[in-house]
């Protein structure tokens, strides 16, 4: 079970990543907002339920509070992906 969390907060982080890298860095709010939409159909037909707007938007604010969360925990002390939604809208709800 723990290896299962591990690669989903791996999949969660990289997706976060590639998003706020290649999408959101561009800083067109249009262009960011059709690209997501896009994105969100393209990965839900693919791959099925987890990957709506919110999702994305979510993982790329899981990527941006811990950019280098698997190179500073252990394989021990990771949370579940459940534990660090919660700990992201406590994070956006202090700032």
């Amino acid at each position: 079970m723990r290896s299962i969390n591990i690669a989903l907060l791996r999949r969660n982080h990289l997706i976060g990543k590639r998003i706020d890298e290649e999408i959101l860095s561009t800083r067109a709010n249009d262009y960011e907002k059709s690209m997501i939409k896009k994105l969100s159909a393209f990965l839900t037909e693919r791959f099925g339920s987890g990957f709506d707007k919110s999702s994305l938007y979510t993982y790329v604010r899981f990527y941006r509070l811990s950019p280098n969360i698997f190179q500073t925990l252990s394989g021990n002390s990771f949370l579940s992906w459940s534990h660090y939604t919660l700990l992201i809208r406590v994070a956006r709800l202090s700032s």
